[in-house]
């Protein structure tokens, strides 16, 4: 089992003094943050302690902010009873007092107008024995204020620091997939942002993020199926390569490649016109001027006896590219 590290006080779960400085504090998350990131755990089965990395991560992330904050840290330490000292701080108890000093000894002083000392004799006789100086009483010790008693949490303050809890969560969440995504770490950022824009949907900056992870993302995977499909047609193994084509097209990527070979593959070796009608569209909606594509489907158009539909394929490729000697012989032959 993993313990939890989120009892007692912040210093205790980052394991500093109260007293430590801001690089103190930075330096212990950080060894906790190494520790306890869910990027350690990935892609491993953690079964019941998932919950506890996270919690001891989160945990690890809130306090670190809360006392690298000057105020957020004073604030705490008031709420908290932490008293801070240069030895040894104890949460809740009061420094005792100090020992005030003993009083300076004052030497004698002259007495009255003549400047006469003690010991000697005054002009007019009299023999001075002592000085009578007065002397200030000790100060008296600083009074000892009592921490206030620990507040009790009403249902409002449970809610509130269940959100507050979320937020937080969200925010590792966010940090860890903004590094992913930046390092083009795809499909990684997508696992982490998801988290993220679920525990705080309202953050547009969560949820953006998370929608460009996820189109790039799909983007490499099907790149990926289609460089596959590629080589197990160089092979001749058809079936696999269709098989790879088409896990490309769901992955709806940005260019006409994958529907286009998926069409001709289905058309040639499957005998589906219809499935390679559809495939053909699909390319040409992704590339509208791509002249190949127009003229494969304007070609399977005709050999289905559906001229007007061809004829319609061939005008927009040769209006895309007038120059274009293939798609002037069609529209020529198509027009008989």
């Amino acid at each position: 089992m993993i313990a939890s590290r989120t009892k007692g006080t912040l210093y205790d779960l980052l394991g500093v003094t109260a007293s430590a400085s801001p690089a103190e504090v930075e330096a212990a998350y950080h060894d906790l943050a190494r520790q306890w990131h869910p990027d350690r755990f990935y892609s491993r089965d953690t079964g019941d302690r998932g919950r506890d990395i996270e919690e001891n991560f989160v945990a690890a992330t809130r306090a670190f902010r809360t006392l690298q904050d000057p105020l957020k840290r004073q604030g705490y330490n008031r709420d908290a009873g932490v008293v801070v000292t240069t030895t040894t701080v104890t949460p809740g108890v009061p420094r005792p007092p100090a020992t005030p000093p003993p009083p300076p000894q004052t030497p004698l002083t002259p007495l009255g107008r003549s400047g006469v000392q003690a010991g000697e004799t005054s002009p007019g006789g009299t023999r001075v024995y002592e000085a009578r100086v007065p002397v200030a009483p000790p100060p008296e010790p600083p009074r000892v204020v009592p921490p206030p008693p620990p507040k009790v949490p009403t249902a409002v303050d449970k809610i509130r620091d269940q959100i507050g809890e979320q937020l937080g969560r969200a925010r590792a969440y966010y940090d860890a997939g903004k590094v992913d995504f930046d390092a083009g770490r795809y499909t990684k950022a997508e696992s982490a942002l998801y988290l993220a824009a679920k525990f705080d949907p309202k953050n547009t900056l969560y949820t953006e993020l998370y929608e460009k992870a996820v189109a790039r993302s799909r983007e490499g995977r099907a790149k990926a199926f289609i460089a596959q499909a590629e080589t197990e047609e160089s092979y001749q193994r058809i079936k696999e390569a269709i098989g790879f084509y088409l896990k490309a097209v769901e992955c709806d990527p940005p260019e006409g490649t994958a529907y286009y070979r998926l069409a001709l593959l289905l058309r040639n070796h499957e005998h589906d016109s219809r499935g390679a009608v559809t495939q053909l569209r699909k390319a040409i909606t992704k590339e509208p001027r791509n002249i190949p594509y127009r003229l494969a489907l304007c070609d399977l158009y005709e050999s289905l006896n559906l001229h007007v539909n061809a004829l319609r394929e061939a005008q927009a490729a040769l209006a895309a590219s007038p120059k274009n000697e293939a798609a002037k012989a069609m529209v020529k032959r198509l027009k008989r």
